[in-house]
């Protein structure tokens, strides 16, 4: 029984990807599986978009001297308490854009090869700042 081009071009976007979009299931069938290959590659090429979602604390008037600098004597129980809060927020609405960013950018190849490397090497962080420059430092080639 031969294979038809829809099951190799599901497989693939399966292993390549996070599988067919359900508006594309038709054109699976006249597609082969070596361009749609070299479209995966093309769309994954792009410059992924940077996120802006981590706010960070050091940034504040009152965690920081005139010239800037961060000043942790500054910081108070409450105060750390707070900026803590913020970072767990900051690393759930990050998260969430990161799956929402997998599952709707058209640069599935990239978007599937940067959570199985993730999920590969272990690194972790608690400052949602340090998380989201880890996610926007990326280098593609």
């Amino acid at each position: 029984m031969a294979v038809s081009n829809r099951l190799k071009n599901q497989h693939l976007l399966w292993r390549a990807g996070f599988g067919p979009m359900a508006e594309n299931i038709a054109e699976l069938d006249e597609i082969s599986p070596k361009k749609l290959w070299s479209i995966l590659v093309n769309t994954s090429a792009d410059e992924p978009v940077k996120m802006d979602i981590a706010t960070d604390p050091r940034k504040d008037k009152a965690y920081t001297n005139e010239d800037g600098t961060f000043v942790p004597m500054k910081v108070d129980a409450l105060s750390r308490k707070l900026i803590a809060d913020q970072y767990r927020q900051d690393l759930k609405n990050m998260n969430i854009a990161w799956i929402n960013s997998m599952i709707n950018s058209k640069a599935q190849l990239r978007e599937k090869m940067s959570f199985f490397w993730h999920g590969h090497f272990a690194c972790s962080t608690r400052n949602a700042v340090s998380a989201q420059q880890l996610l926007n430092d990326v280098k593609l080639n």
